[in-house]
């Protein structure tokens, strides 16, 4: 076998295994979001990915690490929407409006994103080594709104970072939490009324910053 064949074999290997790892974790998310951690086993795992329950063990510890994995994918993923729907928009367009819009619809469009955040967060209640990637997930979360919020004031001053960084917390609470009325009370939870009045609110705080 010539240099450039084994190279050429070890990059594929290097594809299945990332794929295979990448099955496991969505596996795991899926299963978290729909019936929650205390649901969840490596067989069901296995079984979901299609793995082997042996091959998960390859990757993982045990069901802790994965489900950390699964956290972390889940802050990356935040901060790469916030990313794409802030590089989407034209040039003339109500960035408040939109980044509202799209946080909004996002309740209909992915509850399971939602269920598995409240999952991860009472896990980190529960267990305090998943602490720190829930914090990093929160951060993600933070980062992403305070810089839609620099874009919107046009403001990134960095005497403005603090409060930018403020605002971001709270409508980051607002939106989690709006989001969970909505969930738990999908009939009765007027979300489009709750989100035009954090809308007027929001707007007022970012006109006088």
């Amino acid at each position: 076998m010539t240099n450039q064949q084994q190279k050429r074999r070890y990059s594929e290997d290097e594809e299945r295994r990332g794929d295979r790892r990448s099955r496991i974790v969505e596996a795991a998310r899926k299963l978290l979001a729909e019936e929650g951690y205390d649901q969840v086993t490596m067989k069901r795992v296995a079984k979901e990915a299609e793995v082997a329950q042996g091959l998960i063990h390859y990757y993982f510890s045990g069901k802790d690490e994965i489900l950390l994995e699964v956290l972390m994918e889940a802050s990356r993923e935040y901060a790469r929407e916030t990313q794409r729907l802030t590089d989407s928009l034209p040039q003339d367009a109500d960035l408040a409006d939109v980044a509202l819009a799209a946080t909004r619809e996002r309740v209909f469009r992915m509850p399971e994103w939602y269920r598995l955040r409240y999952e991860l967060f009472a896990m980190g209640l529960r267990k305090p080594e998943f602490l720190p990637g829930v914090a990093a997930l929160l951060g993600s979360g933070r980062e992403g709104i305070a810089a839609t919020l620099g874009k919107i004031s046009g403001s990134e001053a960095p005497e403005s970072a603090e409060p930018r960084q403020a605002l971001a917390g709270v409508l980051l609470a607002c939106f989690d939490g709006l989001a969970l009325q909505k969930l738990a009370d999908p009939e009765g939870f007027n979300l489009d009324a709750a989100y035009d009045a954090l809308a007027e609110m929001a707007k007022g705080v970012i006109e006088r910053g």
